[in-house]
């Protein structure tokens, strides 16, 4: 994820493990559109937090990813 360790993050059992910082290069219009009433699914690897113990994390742990939502109205 682009430059986004102070957001995104795992903690378990009171310990904050962020993920890798990464440059992906600047794109202006890089929006993802999902079309009302749908959704999306992804997957982040473990790799991409290097700090997360080898063993899964506990049944408690939280996964933190902030997105921001807005709504986009055509006009006429």
């Amino acid at each position: 994820m682009h430059f986004a360790s102070e957001r995104v993050r795992v903690e378990d059992d009171g310990r904050r493990f962020s993920i890798r910082e990464e440059n992906t290069g600047y794109c202006p219009d890089c929006q993802i559109r999902i079309p009302a009433r749908s959704s999306i699914t992804a997957t982040l690897p473990y790799a991409q937090f290097p700090r997360l113990p080898e063993s899964p994390p506990g049944p408690h742990a939280t996964l933190t990813l902030p997105f921001a939502e807005t709504s986009c109205r055509a006009s006429s």
